[in-house]
């Protein structure tokens, strides 16, 4: 993950601080950082081009600010017993 390239990207800084690893290390780090951070805004874009896609089929303005809830509750159906 993103978050985990962040941290390995600060670890080896710090190893090559101390001499412990050449900068070939840290550079492989930070194209690591750059290529996840480029797969966040790819997948961020086609968030909203689907949303703006979705929202013009449904005959909206593209452009309407739409939340999506975190949290969807959706009750239990029971069906009535068989007699």
């Amino acid at each position: 993950s993103l978050k985990q390239a962040l941290q390995t990207q600060s670890q080896t800084s710090e190893q090559i601080t101390a001499g412990n690893v050449a900068k070939t290390d840290l550079l492989q780090a930070q194209l690591s950082v750059a290529r996840l951070q480029f797969a966040v805004e790819q997948q961020e874009n086609l968030i909203l081009q689907n949303k703006q896609a979705l929202l013009t089929a449904i005959g909206l303005n593209p452009d309407l600010a739409l939340g999506i809830p975190t949290q969807i509750k959706v009750p239990l159906f029971r069906p009535p017993p068989f007699k």
